[in-house]
Formats: C-alpha cells, sequence, structure tokens
C-alpha cells in the first residue's frame, strides 16, 4: 500500500543529494529530518507533543522498510536502496542539471525528427516511462548522425533511464548505461563515473561479476579524469572492482587492483599507517610478490655476510681443528674466523654460513658473534628473517590460494 508522503518524500531525498553534493544519504535520518520538516501531523500518534524527535525516529523505523519497497518497484531510475537502509543516487540531481546541457525552450531539432521525439529530450527526466522507448532509440539514431555530443550524452542517458523501466534483462540495460557514460566522457561530464557504476550493479545482479568488474573499473578512470576525490569515493569503486574480479575468477586483475586499492589507501591514511603501507609494498608489493621477499631475503643474508667476513665469527673448538693449521697459526688467529686470518675462501664459506644460520634462527652453535658489531648485526637479522619468513608464506598463500 502506497503512503500519501511517499512522492514527495522522493523529492524531498533529490534536493537532499543535490544540495548536500554527494550520492548517498542514510534512510532513516533522511525520513527523521523529512517528517519533522515536512510532516508533523503524521508524528501525533507517537508523540505526546514534547519529543518529537524521538517520535520521528519511531515512526522512520517503522515505515522505512515498506518505503524502500516502494522506491525499488517504482523510483529505481532515482534512487538505489542499499543495505543498512543506505540511499544512493542514481540520475536523480543529475537529471536536472542534465536539462541545464541544452537551452531551457523548445527544442526544434529539424523536420526528420518527429514531435515525440523532441518531448524525450524536452520533459523532465523522471516524467519518462517505458512507453517512451521506441521514440528514444529512433531519436538516439538520429542524433548519432549529427555533430551534436552535448544532445548525444543527454539522449544516451535519457535511453539508460527508459530502458531502466522496462522489462528487459539486466544485460541489456548495463549495456545501455555503459553507453551513456561513454557518450558523458567525450563532453567531459562531472559525474560520468556514476553511470558505470550503475551499470556495475546491474551486471552485478545478472552474476556476470567480471562485466561488473569492467564497469567498476571504468567509473574509476571515470572519477578521476573528471571529479575531485576528497570523498574517498575512489577507493571505493577500487575495492568494488576488486571484489567482482575476485568473484569471477579473475586473479591477476584481481592483484593488480588490490596494489591500486592499497596504493590509494596509502594516499589517504595518516602518516604512520602510510610508512607502514609504504613499507610493505616494498617488501612485498602488499602482499602479491612472495618473489619480492625472497630477494629482500637473499639481500639481508649477503649484507650480513659481508659484515661477518671482515669483522670475523667466533668458532668452535671443533671448526678449528678441521683447519689443521700449525701451532702457530692456531696462536695467531685464537677462535677468530675472518678473511685477515684463514683467508679470503674460508671466511666467506664461514660468514655465509653464519649468515643463513642466523637469518633463519636455527643457531647451531658451532660459531657464534665475536663482537659488539657482529652480535648487533646478528640480532637484527635474526629479527628480520622471522619478519621476512612470516611475510614470505602470507604472500605465498595470498597469491595461489585465492
Amino acid at each position: 500500500m502506497t503512503a500519501d508522503w511517499y512522492e514527495d518524500a522522493v523529492g524531498f531525498i533529490l534536493r537532499r543529494y543535490e544540495n548536500s553534493g554527494t550520492d548517498r544519504v542514510s534512510g532513516v535520518e533522511l525520513l527523521i529530518e523529512y517528517f519533522l520538516e515536512r510532516q508533523p501531523s503524521l508524528l501525533q500518534d507517537y508523540s505526546d507533543g514534547s519529543d518529537s524527535e524521538g517520535a520521528a525516529d519511531l515512526y522512520a523505523k517503522e515505515s522505512i522498510e515498506g518505503f524502500e519497497e516502494w522506491l525499488k518497484e517504482n523510483k529505481s531510475h532515482l534512487v538505489r536502496v542499499g543495505r543498512r537502509y543506505n540511499w544512493y543516487s542514481i540520475s536523480g540531481s543529475e537529471s536536472r542539471a542534465d536539462d541545464d546541457m541544452v537551452e531551457k525552450r523548445t527544442i526544434d531539432l529539424g523536420p526528420e525528427f518527429t514531435s515525440d521525439e523532441q518531448r524525450i529530450l524536452e520533459v523532465n527526466i523522471s516524467d519518462l516511462s517505458a512507453k517512451d522507448k521506441l521514440f528514444a532509440d529512433a531519436l538516439y539514431e538520429k542524433l548519432l548522425g549529427l555533430n551534436d555530443s552535448v544532445r548525444i550524452a543527454k539522449a544516451a542517458l535519457r535511453i539508460a533511464v527508459v530502458y531502466e523501466k522496462c522489462e528487459l534483462g539486466y544485460h541489456e540495460k548495463t549495456g545501455k548505461w555503459v553507453e551513456c557514460g561513454d557518450k558523458e566522457k567525450v563532453i567531459k561530464k562531472r559525474g560520468v563515473y556514476k553511470r558505470y557504476k550503475h551499470a556495475a550493479v546491474l551486471a552485478a545482479l545478472s552474476l556476470d561479476h567480471k562485466l561488473a568488474g569492467e564497469c567498476y573499473l571504468k567509473a574509476v578512470d571515470a572519477f578521476d579524469a573528471f571529479d575531485d576525490n576528497s570523498s574517498g569515493e575512489a577507493l571505493d569503486l577500487i575495492r568494488c572492482s576488486r571484489r567482482e574480479y575476485e568473484l569471477a575468477g579473475v586473479d591477476d586483475k584481481a592483484a593488480l587492483l588490490y596494489k591500486r586499492e592499497c596504493d590509494e589507501r596509502r594516499k589517504q591514511s595518516s602518516f604512520f599507517e602510510g610508512l607502514t603501507l609504504c613499507l610493505y609494498k616494498t617488501l612485498s608489493s602488499y602482499g602479491e610478490s612472495p618473489a619480492r621477499v625472497f630477494c629482500w631475503a637473499v639481500v639481508v643474508v649477503l649484507v650480513c655476510s659481508v659484515v661477518y667476513f671482515f669483522c670475523g665469527v667466533h668458532a668452535s673448538g671443533d671448526y678449528i681443528a678441521t683447519l689443521e693449521l700449525s701451532e702457530l697459526m692456531l696462536e695467531k688467529i685464537g677462535s677468530n674466523v675472518a678473511y685477515d686470518t684463514v683467508g679470503y675462501w674460508e671466511s666467506f664459506k664461514v660468514s655465509l654460513y653464519y649468515s643463513v644460520v642466523t637469518f633463519t634462527t636455527l643457531g647451531y652453535g658451532d660459531f657464534s658473534p665475536s663482537s659488539t658489531v657482529v652480535r648487533t648485526v646478528s640480532a637484527l637479522q635474526a629479527v628480520s628473517g622471522l619478519l621476512l619468513s612470516s611475510l614470505f608464506m602470507v604472500t605465498v598463500v595470498r597469491k595461489y590460494s585465492r
């Protein structure tokens, strides 16, 4: 059953989109404001006259589900009902802005255009219906032959809205919204991304997740080109695109989008979070590259082995005995194994071995630090070995278990 205030509430919602500059509002909060401002008489049965805000809250929560069902059935071309009572603008405030793109007058396109075709461009977008489909298609085909990008973009939007109201498949509707976005990109119109975003929603409803991912990606590119990212909308679009590609099983594309998502998060994060993400990217490409982690592990092992090569490490008696050195040489080197005591090659082998054992935290006991410098480097290497080994396992699991 339709309440008397439904139509008036839709106008209130569209004005809110236009005045706030956002395409998402909280349904409960908006209805509370609407009842207090426009329909106080509806609250009489819920209030004793002293707590009108509490009455508005009760009435909004009681009526919102029925209102949302009505929106889905009758106003889906203007407002998209999301989860948790969030409502998104599709073409509400933009539709009035679109009317300003062509002069506010009777449009004379020429004798080859019928009056019904011209009416498609003249009327308010919310007044279009499924009955206008044939006229809209004919108008669009004729406009494509003219060099008038503005009117072509305007007609493309109106065709998309008309198709939205027709009993057609999601794929056909998706195609019209994508085409609408393509035509509006030609005239560099702000808010083009919303056309692709709506197309992605329709594609997802048809379970074509790959197409939905492509539409979200188009929305990202359009948003970057024509809109201000102060609202963080780009991050939401990238995340949605990545999830759709994951559902479609396109892992390579999903991995690239995850990196792009992390880059976007890094731009919007605090200093310390940004620093952490920067380190995460440097070490593992945001957890997407086991090869990069392995390369960093090799670098750490080699760099530390150079330190051990020059500073030397303390060797056990069993190892010294294997060198078969003279008593004079044994007295000279003691238990320190370095390049200037046992030679370059032997010192390199010991340093590399000790570096690998320290990195993996095995600790066999046959070699140990011989100085404060070596102790410090060994401790840092052991910690880095734990971190890089764990990060390597995480990246392997992440990359190959999608």
